[in-house]
């Protein structure tokens, strides 16, 4: 028998890959964190291969760890492999009830970093929008958004140019909108008080559409010479002091979405604020 780690349904068709009331897909062996990796006796020996049946039990950071170590250790990983890291994190992501600290724990801007010729954010990433046909109720689309926009907010750590974060944006925006567009024909399953799943992927929507406009006034703003030199001055930059206000200003859209409507217009603002804060300290340059 398998449980949705999304939604609590449980198949006794365990040749099922995923949930058929909310599309998770389930998390194979374990659910939680890894009880095999505490003797290494099932693990397999080749890190890679390691992290792969980390991300089959749920234990998103560990694996990403050990991939981590596997790249700084000058191992090159081949198309093929790479493609299915990206597969195994994206099962993992969508068949796991990602929590924030969870997702914080496997460090996605250092991994990417560590292999320069690869976009591994905008893949899994991918990879996740392209999921999308398997939700069938609402809170199905916003676990998979919710995943989603944890990577988002990493493009801003991950790439410096803002000609790659504008490409983030515009291709969040284009997710973000088809997400909405699926989860309003689908039914809400699992009502609760509060917010529904289209405020949240809405406010979602809102959020990549405000950065996507600050982005391109930016860069509308200053020369292709201009642009470039800032990437680069970014890119080598010992701290990426802009990713605050991005982060902050996140914070304050999800609090919009569950607040009453004054504190809500309150929060916004304070949304809007940071958004202007990261376009100056960005524009700006590393100190």
């Amino acid at each position: 028998m398998k449980r949705c780690p999304s939604c609590g349904q449980e198949t006794r068709d365990d040749s099922q890959e995923f949930c058929t009331r909310c599309g998770a897909y389930f998390v194979t062996g374990h659910q939680g964190p890894a009880k095999i990796g505490q003797t290494g006796m099932d693990m397999p020996e080749d890190p890679v291969e390691r992290g792969m049946a980390l991300m089959d039990v749920g234990s998103f950071g560990e694996a990403v760890r050990i991939w981590d170590g596997v790249v700084r250790s000058g191992t090159v990983v081949d198309d093929i492999t790479y493609r299915r890291m990206v597969d195994s994190a994206a099962g993992c992501m969508l068949g796991t009830v990602m929590q924030p600290q969870m997702y914080a724990s496997a460090a996605i801007p250092q991994f990417a970093s560590a292999m320069p010729d690869r976009e591994f954010v905008s893949d899994l990433m991918a990879k996740l929008a392209g999921s999308l046909g398997v939700c069938s109720i609402q809170n199905g689309v916003l676990g998979l958004a919710n995943s989603y926009m944890m990577l988002f907010l990493d493009c801003f750590a991950v790439y410096t140019d803002l000609r790659d974060l504008l490409r983030s944006c515009e291709g969040a925006c284009e997710d973000l909108g088809a997400m909405v567009a699926k989860a309003s024909v689908l039914p809400d399953a699992i009502q609760a008080k509060g917010p529904g799943p289209l405020e949240w992927l809405s406010a979602y929507q809102d959020f990549a559409a405000l950065l996507r406009g600050t982005v391109s006034d930016m860069m509308d703003g200053s020369s292709e010479e201009a642009v470039s030199a800032l990437a680069d001055r970014w890119a080598v930059a010992r701290s990426i002091t802009y990713l605050g206000p991005v982060q902050a200003a996140f914070t304050f859209n999800t609090q919009a979405v569950v607040a009453g409507s004054i504190t809500s217009r309150m929060l916004l603002k304070s949304r809007d604020s940071q958004v202007k804060a990261f376009s100056k300290r960005y524009m700006k340059g590393p100190e």
